[in-house]
Order: structure tokens, then C-alpha cells, then sequence
């Protein structure tokens, strides 16, 4: 390869002293030089953009909101017929990563060759601005097979750094424990549910070499990445990553998410009006991938909940590249459970589809002991005879052919829910708005 760990170390020093307004004109370069770009290659962008009037020589990052947003229906609508990917002579795509989300339609992001070696290498600079060093060996549990994407970009990045050890997530636990234990690796990279899993195999042999574990796929709180960091002895960073543009951000020692101004653009707007929101005020990431050359990650509404900090507001750990808060919450109420998507109306298509039930529910998450927990109560039509255990046997049954629930319960990450059965009016014959999701994970505190 032609970048390695010292020239990503030389280049995030420069990126860490770089000045904002010398961040915005790059962005601005780089912003003109995607759409011209896209617009002469990508049959999609041609259409998506066809009541633009803005002239992309006089685009600024103020008149960037002229741009239509980028959805994630747009995306899965134009994937599959090939209009999502851009042609670009001598540079042909070479993967797509896919993504199922939280919907039943694969959602397909196109990278070219320079789209594979730019993510992996944001992706590297993210496990060095925490301070894993050259020759650092990477346990990478976020396997190629899933559910993560990121599993490959993980498998890339490593490799500026050091030799990689991939894991297979479906392993039994016993061996991943006997890698961490055997393997002398100095960092690892897992989803949330698997730290907890691994730390009951590991309980007694927790003298290893890890010395720093990122956290992928699934938010998590500040009192769990602590309360990991006693357990393993190591230092626990949040990192946020989504399969249309890599790694967005990395966690520095203070809490604050610094992300990489000079390859992406962050915009936080009001979800309803769609316009900015003042630095410090919760919005709406939408986010553009500056180096996406092999399909236009232009605007994209990401959906998640964060805020931005004021550029003049600099971290103390130093580093002048801007920073974002951890993900607050969902514009479109997905629920993430120990790395699994899913949206209340695949709930309903469960509940509804058992046809003794009401279709009316509470959908119970909790977060004892820093393990995700489901229970379900589901209530009984008027005047029904019904077999509990029946019932039961298919609210699981609909859960398992979720694939990420299916994954999770398989490998063991994830307990059965606990199903409940109510007599009808319980739910049916309450007064005033009928709450179906409660979500218990903060007052839990983990």
C-alpha cells in the first residue's frame, strides 16, 4: 500500500492543528469537484438534481442547503437497477457493501478502488487518534460475514497498522476467548453485546494484552464504556460508523466524537424544517462523503439524533478537528437492540400477523447488568380462546425471521424475550394515546 502507519501519523498530526476556516475551503474544493463529478457520471445524481439552479462553480457551504436530501429509500430504490453506481472511466466500482438496515430490501453502497483504500485509511487514522501503536495487532470481531459491513473496512484499516486476526462472530464464544487470552493482540473491535458476552467467558483470565477496544454497531453509554474499561483493564473508545461512508468519528479521551473534516461534511438540521440548527442545539445528521467517488453520499439523511460543538469551543485533548456529541436518539424511532435494527411497523406486521391478538403491544427494553432485555406483552382479541405457549411460540418465531434478531439469538449475544400474554381491554379499552415502545436502557443508567 502506498500509505502506511507513519504517513497516517504525520497526517493526523497535520489534520489535529488544522484551522477551521481551512477546513471549510477544503470542504468547499472538494464539495464542487464530487458534484461535477457525479453529474457527469451517475445516471441517479443527473435526475436527483434536475430542479437544482445552484451553479456548482458559485456553491458555497451556506447555499449547500439548495441541495435535495439524500434518502435511504433512494438509495435501495436505485441500487439494484445500477443507477446508484457511478461509472467513472478507469475507475470501475469493485465492491458493494450491503446492508440490509432494518428494512427486508438490501441497501447496496458502491465504493470504486479509491473509496476502498480512502475508508479504509479514515478508518485507521480513527484507531490511531486513540493511540494504538505501529505494529499493533488487531482482533477484529466485527466478521466479514456480519452483520456488519464495517467488518471489511476494519480488516483494511488494520492493516496499515499491523497483522489482523479476523474472527468469525458465530464461533463459540470459548474460542474468541481463547484468541484474546492466546493471540497477544494489543486492540479489538466489537459491538456492545459481544463485550458483555466475552467478559463472562473471559472472568477469570482477564491478564491479557488488549489494550484498547472500539466499540461498533450500537450506541452505548458512558457508564458501560467505563464500567468495560475497569473490567478489562483497557482503554474503551466509541466509534461511529455507517456502511455509506466508513467511520464518521472517533471517541478522544474527554467523551467528545471528533470527526474527519477534511473527507466529510456534517450538517445538523431541525428534523421538521430541515434547516440548520445553531452549534450546541440537538438536530438531525445529514452527512456527504467528500471522497465518494463511486456513488453520491450527497447530503444523506442519516437520521440519527446528535449535536455539534462550537468550532471556537476546542477539546482539551487538543485536536482542532471538529467534533460532534454521541448519537442522542432516532428521527425516524428505529430501535437499535445490542446491534440489532429494527422499526415499530416490522413490530406491527408481527403483532397483526397473529390473528388472536389485538394487534395493540408494549415493547419493554431494558439494560440490567449492561445486556439488552426484551419483554413483550401482547394482548388477546375479545372473546378468544387461545394456547399461551401457541402465542408465544409466534411473537419469538416472527422475531427470529428478522435477520439481525435471528443472528444475535444464534450466536448467543442476544436472550429470548420474554413474551406476556394479557386479557383484552387491558390495552384496548385505556384512554388517551397508546404508548407502545418503552425504552428503560437510561434509567437503567447502562
Amino acid at each position: 500500500m502506498s500509505w502506511n502507519y507513519r504517513k497516517l501519523e504525520e497526517e493526523l498530526f497535520l489534520l489535529n492543528n488544522i484551522k477551521p476556516e481551512a477546513f471549510e475551503e477544503m470542504q468547499k474544493r472538494k464539495l464542487r469537484q464530487l458534484i461535477v463529478h457525479h453529474l457527469q457520471y451517475n445516471e441517479f445524481f443527473k435526475e436527483h438534481m434536475r430542479d437544482v439552479d445552484t451553479n456548482q462553480e458559485e456553491l458555497t457551504l451556506e447555499t449547500l442547503a439548495e441541495l435535495p436530501i439524500l434518502e435511504r429509500d433512494h438509495i435501495i430504490k436505485n441500487s439494484l437497477n445500477g443507477k446508484f453506481e457511478t461509472h467513472t472511466p478507469g475507475d470501475p466500482v469493485r465492491m458493494w457493501y450491503q446492508s440490509s438496515g432494518t428494512t427486508a430490501e438490501p441497501k447496496r453502497i458502491p465504493y470504486n478502488d479509491l473509496d476502498i483504500i480512502t475508508s479504509n485509511r479514515i478508518k485507521a487514522r480513527a484507531f490511531i487518534f486513540c493511540g494504538v501503536e505501529e505494529g499493533s495487532k488487531l482482533l477484529n470481531f466485527t466478521s466479514l460475514r456480519g452483520p456488519l459491513p464495517s467488518g471489511w473496512m476494519t480488516n483494511g484499516a488494520g492493516r496499515y497498522i499491523g497483522p489482523t486476526i479476523d474472527r468469525d462472530a458465530e464461533l463459540d464464544i470459548s474460542l474468541h476467548a481463547f484468541s484474546v487470552i492466546n493471540d497477544n493482540a494489543q486492540y479489538m473491535v466489537v459491538i456492545p453485546a459481544f463485550l458483555n458476552k466475552l467478559y463472562k467467558s473471559l472472568e477469570n483470565n482477564l491478564n491479557n494484552s488488549i489494550e484498547h477496544i472500539f466499540l461498533a454497531g450500537d450506541g452505548s453509554s458512558k457508564k458501560f464504556r467505563d464500567h468495560y474499561a475497569r473490567m478489562f483493564r483497557a482503554n474503551v473508545h466509541d466509534l461511529y460508523c455507517a456502511t455509506e461512508v466508513g467511520c464518521i468519528a472517533a471517541e478522544c479521551e474527554y467523551g467528545r466524537m471528533h470527526y474527519w473534516a477534511d473527507n466529510l461534511l456534517v450538517e445538523v438540521l431541525d428534523p421538521k424544517t430541515k434547516m440548520p440548527v445553531p452549534n450546541g442545539e440537538k438536530g438531525e445528521l445529514i452527512i456527504t462523503g467528500l471522497y465518494k467517488m463511486g456513488a453520491p453520499i450527497i447530503r444523506y439523511a442519516l437520521h440519527d439524533l446528535i449535536f455539534h460543538y462550537p468550532l471556537e469551543d476546542v477539546c482539551e485533548c487538543g485536536s482542532t478537528l471538529p467534533s460532534i456529541s454521541h448519537v442522542l436518539g432516532r428521527t425516524d424511532h428505529m430501535i437499535s437492540v445490542s446491534g440489532a435494527n429494527i422499526y415499530p411497523y416490522q413490530l406491527n406486521e408481527i403483532i397483526e400477523g397473529i390473528g388472536c391478538l389485538s394487534g395493540l403491544y408494549k415493547f419493554n427494553i431494558s439494560r440490567p447488568e449492561f445486556r439488552d432485555e426484551i419483554e413483550i406483552d401482547v394482548e388477546i382479541k375479545e372473546g378468544i380462546m387461545y394456547s399461551e405457549e401457541q402465542i408465544k411460540d409466534s411473537v419469538v418465531n416472527g422475531l427470529k425471521k428478522h435477520d439481525d434478531f435471528a443472528f444475535l439469538l444464534r450466536t448467543g449475544l442476544f436472550d429470548e424475550p420474554k413474551i406476556n400474554v394479557v386479557p383484552y381491554g387491558i390495552f384496548s379499552l385505556m384512554e388517551g394515546k397508546f404508548q407502545k415502545i418503552y425504552d428503560r436502557r437510561e434509567k437503567d443508567g447502562c
